[in-house]
């Protein structure tokens, strides 16, 4: 069954590249805009990290819709004197984004919302990430212990709290609100500052979200300067994340975090962008477990224009500090451009 899927989508990537060089010319600025890449590691998922977007906000008028959609499968077992934490299983996150361009005070800003849903459960993709494991002498965290494709979130400290999700789940989780304002913007580079405000919407108990408010400001640059010729575009991005205690983990939440990112997208025909990115952030717990501390993830994957306003993202998620976050994330994603 897993061999089955894992070939459909493939097939399904070799008809969308080929898509890619026979539709017509997409706009550039929406086919080279970073990926939509977030930590989806259960205990990071439900906090206010914001993903890396262009430095290029939107015209006055204009409107971005977009539905992107992430399979993570998560293995992670580590224990010391004091605290333990064991995350076996896969989540799900499928987010629709909306940003709105305006014109205020002789400045651009743009607006945005961010609406996802999260579940949790055993899955079925542990046995071939197993095999891809053994097949490339990768490190496998010893998940060959451990029964296959079963859920167990779970995190304890001594004379401390105890979380744990052992039953699978989903529902709506911790809803965003964002604000940029551009800073310099022209046809080569572009400069914008950033807030994202994350509000208590999801279900605690399900970890769909952390039960508390949160804060992201950040700062993000996009240009073509120097790589023009080759078509190439690269963002930077990074800021702090401010949060309260919530409800999950209160007393090791972190109430300061750093974040940031690096994006490159290299658009080799009209309507096909490929992209790098790294994504990383400082611990978000007070915590000396891998699992719960800092974290990079290496991204690789693609974009192709469907017409001028619509672009499928594509795009792999691989952890670079073993058992930091995911294994892997899959990720697929829908976007579209209106207005003026």
């Amino acid at each position: 069954m897993i061999k089955k899927n894992v070939y459909r989508l493939a097939s399904s990537l070799v008809m969308l590249t080929a898509a890619g060089f026979v539709t017509s010319a997409s706009a550039s600025e929406i086919l080279n805009q970073p990926m939509l890449q977030a930590d989806l590691s259960p205990f990071a998922a439900i906090t206010g990290l914001p993903a890396m977007e262009s430095a290029k906000l939107l015209a006055n008028g204009q409107s971005q819709w977009s539905i992107n959609a992430e399979l993570a499968n998560n293995f992670a077992y580590e224990s010391s004197d004091s605290e333990a934490v064991w995350l076996d299983g896969e989540s799900y996150r499928t987010t629709l984004r909306w940003r709105r361009g305006s014109q205020a005070f002789g400045q651009r800003w743009q607006l945005g919302v961010d609406l996802p849903y999260l579940s949790h459960d055993g899955g079925s993709l542990d046995g071939f990430i197993e095999d891809w494991h053994d097949t490339f002498n990768l490190p496998n965290s010893n998940r060959e212990l451990f029964p296959q494709d079963q859920l167990a979130y779970r995190y304890s400290r001594v004379g401390g709290e105890t979380v744990e999700m052992l039953e699978s789940g989903g529902g709506i989780g911790d809803v965003s609100m964002t604000l940029a304002w551009q800073l310099v913007s022209d046809d080569v580079d572009a400069t914008a500052v950033s807030a994202s405000l994350k509000l208590p919407t999801g279900d605690d108990d399900q970890l769909l979200g952390s039960g508390g408010t949160e804060l992201a400001l950040g700062m993000s640059h996009s240009s073509r300067r120097w790589f023009e010729s080759y078509r190439l575009t690269y963002h930077l991005a990074g800021g702090v994340l401010v949060a309260d205690q919530g409800t999950v983990l209160a007393e090791e939440r972190e109430a300061f975090s750093l974040y940031g990112g690096a994006g490159l997208s290299w658009q080799c025909l009209s309507a096909l962008a490929l992209k790098v990115q790294l994504d990383g952030h400082s611990a978000l717990y007070d915590s000396d477990l891998a699992p719960m501390k800092e974290s990079l993830q290496f991204t690789v994957g693609g974009s192709i224009g469907l017409t001028p306003n619509w672009v499928i993202d594509v795009a792999v998620v691989e952890d670079i500090l073993v058992d930091s976050t995911s294994d892997v994330v899959f990720q697929l994603g829908l976007k579209y451009r209106g207005g003026e």
